[in-house]
């Protein structure tokens, strides 16, 4: 993505398409990041229960920190100027502002970074099942790399974490680069003799 992409996701309401062409909103990462260091806020901004302090998420507040602090220093550097204003505000001028071919490379690949960690923190992606002993077919590879990884694996959870239909799993090797999906995994789970039903509870949870 542009930078200027980087900064609409980290700063503004926007719309995100999951892996089967579905559109959902998906409010700006930086204020969903806020929300995140102060879980037990209600909307009226009050306290917790009975007066008891709101309780901080320290690994958010450390992220939106590093975050805010190198955003500044960027700034400083790119534009020869401090700015004094919020976060939010200084990423939207870069789209407009004087900065260098080379700067707005640098800060493309630097807020892209910052998108994919808000989003892995927020929203975290159960990892896909190892196919532990399976060779792949098309490289007969059962173990890859210098560190023996297992090459074959496979996608078996929706956007939200749930179990996904059969129909939209896949599978993939991590040795050669194949993938295998649709009706093919249905297909390719029996070539490798792993039991159906759900895939054994997907292949016992592990």
């Amino acid at each position: 993505m542009s930078l200027q992409d980087n900064i609409h996701v980290l700063t503004r309401e926007h719309l995100s398409q999951d892996k089967h062409g579905n559109l959902r909103t998906i409010p700006a990462l930086l204020a969903e990041l806020r929300l995140a260091v102060t879980p037990g806020r209600n909307s009226s901004g009050g306290g917790g229960a009975e007066g008891a302090p709101i309780p901080i998420d320290p690994n958010a507040l450390d992220m939106l920190g590093n975050i805010e602090n190198e955003a500044r220093k960027d700034y400083a550097e790119a534009t020869g100027t401090v700015w004094q204003g919020d976060l939010e505000a200084l990423l939207q001028t870069y789209p407009h502002g004087q900065i260098s071919a080379e700067w707005e490379t640098y800060l493309a690949r630097v807020t892209l970074g910052w998108v994919d960690t808000i989003t892995a923190y927020l929203w975290p992606v159960k990892p896909r099942r190892k196919l532990t002993g399976k060779a792949c077919p098309a490289c007969s590879q059962s173990l890859y790399g210098e560190e023996r990884k297992v090459a074959l694996s496979l996608g078996c959870w929706d956007d939200d974490g749930n179990l996904a239909k059969i129909g939209d799993w896949d599978i993939a090797c991590a040795g050669c680069g194949a993938e295998w999906s649709g009706d093919q995994v249905s297909w390719l789970l029996k070539a490798l003799d792993t039991p159906d039903a759900a895939v054994a509870e997907v292949l016992e949870v592990g």
